[in-house]
């Protein structure tokens, strides 16, 4: 027993087995504070997932609801534009029916006119004959006054 490495080897063993207490709850607290940070690092890092999850089906909410809008908006243009076409359409037509009346007055208008005129070219051209035929046949005195009375009669008749 007397041999020193005998005793640095008991030395080594008290020392280990006095140390180990201190050292072991050392070692325990170490890894229960590195336990604890990762256990919060990992709530902090599930709390953060179901974040961004969230956030994740709040945008893609938020982008199906836009693209519905844009669909109704595109229909609602759509028909708008149809209606504004049909309604361009109707006016359109109308205008058309408008000019269409109009003509057909004008015309309407002119051939009255052009009537009118013949008559009176007629009547011009009978009473011309009526006034030589009757100065031919009558005396001048008695002619004047038969024409001045058929054309009084003639004026009323065509008024």
């Amino acid at each position: 027993m007397e041999d020193p490495k005998f005793w640095v080897a008991v030395s080594f063993v008290v020392f280990a087995f006095l140390a180990w207490r201190p050292l072991s709850r050392f070692i325990a607290s170490a890894l229960d504070k590195r336990a604890d940070i990762i256990k919060h690092d990992l709530t902090e890092a599930l709390r953060l997932r179901e974040e961004a999850q969230n956030l994740l089906a709040t945008f893609q909410r938020r982008q199906r609801d836009a693209m519905i809008e844009a669909e109704d908006i595109v229909t609602r243009a759509k028909s708008e534009a149809d209606l504004m076409l049909h309604e361009a359409e109707k006016n359109l037509e109308e205008m058309l029916n408008k000019r269409i009346e109009i003509a057909m007055a004008k015309i309407n208008q002119a051939e009255t006119q052009a009537v009118q005129e013949i008559k009176s070219q007629a009547v011009d051209a009978a009473m011309n004959s009526a006034q030589n035929l009757i100065a031919s046949q009558l005396g001048k005195s008695t002619s004047q006054e038969l024409f001045q009375r058929s054309l009084k009669d003639i004026q009323k008749k065509l008024h």
